[in-house]
């Protein structure tokens, strides 16, 4: 008897309890645009992981069978990485621009310049296309570490006695290059560079290739470098007073490099990047400030 009033006293408050809101009220005039959208982009990352993990088997084999060595196998697997992430940011970009052009007809269609769903900060569509982006970059910087470090695992069974691999995923940002306006997309200004990644190995023959890839403006091309801190600091790609690193039309950069790291010198290292380049006469084009961007351990 107990047992039953408990039951009827639990449906009681569940059936008088606060109504959920209804799906009219959670959605608006861009939710359709916004899940098209976004369903469209986790097919297309869905195939990108596939290309990333047939590269990272297709090298690991080779390793195994003594195709290539393991400074070849980890600068392919980290270059795959790094184009992976790259790959995610074009088709996020590509994502928000669609986005945009949505917004500008339903702008165009209601007149409304507040049209909910468009603004930043009113729990529509707009902020939800963000943070489930940003929660796809998440997701898929999670595996990716996962991945690396499965890989590593291979690189110093197979590699070599003494051959090791670090890899340092920073953040992967989701950064709204556009902002929807009744009176047309406005720029929010130039993104910063950022480094996402970072891939370190160090062969039997002391050898390490280091794999640095990331995200910038496009207008930043050439116009930063990036620096590992040593006794002399180690360019990864060009120095500025070399051209600087190149930056794709996406906003996206990476590069790879080679040389010889003494024993006391395998340690935790910082990653600057060179910015605010001036002209230094016969040095050529030198930084005006170091930035800190991020820091990888030498094994």
């Amino acid at each position: 008897m107990l047992r039953t009033i408990l039951t009827l006293l639990i449906a009681t408050v569940v059936l008088v309890g606060p109504a959920a809101p209804s799906a009219v009220a959670r959605s608006d005039a861009l939710t359709g645009a916004r899940k098209t959208i976004l369903k469209d982009f986790k097919r297309q990352a869905k195939e990108a992981e596939k290309v990333l993990a047939n590269v990272a088997a297709a090298r690991a084999s080779d390793l195994r069978k003594g195709d290539i060595d393991a400074a070849a196998a980890a600068s392919g697997f980290g270059g795959a990485v790094g184009f992976f992430a790259n790959t995610l940011k074009r088709l996020a970009d590509e994502a928000g621009d669609a986005f945009l052009e949505a917004a500008d007809q339903e702008f165009g269609d209601s007149g409304d310049p507040e049209l909910r769903g468009s603004q930043a900060g009113d729990g529509g569509s707009y902020d939800a296309l963000a943070d489930a982006l940003q929660s796809e970059f998440d997701k898929y910087r999670g595996r990716s570490r996962k991945r690396a470090q499965r890989f590593a695992a291979v690189v110093a069974k197979d590699g070599g006695v003494r051959v090791k691999m670090h890899s340092v995923f920073e953040p992967w940002i989701f950064e709204r290059r556009s902002i929807p306006s009744i009176d047309g997309a406005r720029r929010p200004g130039e993104a910063a560079p950022r480094l996402w990644g970072l891939f370190a190995t160090t062969g039997d023959d002391g050898r390490t290739v280091l794999t640095a890839y990331g995200s910038a403006d496009p207008t930043q091309d050439g116009r930063f470098d990036v620096r590992v801190e040593f006794s002399i600091q180690r360019p990864i790609g060009d120095l500025l007073s070399e051209g600087g690193m190149r930056v794709s039309l996406n906003g996206t950069w990476s590069d790879t490099v080679e040389f010889v790291v003494g024993q006391s010198e395998r340690d935790n290292r910082a990653v600057l990047f060179g910015v605010e380049p001036f002209d230094g006469g016969l040095a050529g084009q030198q930084p005006g400030r170091l930035v800190h961007a991020g820091v990888i351990s030498i094994p």
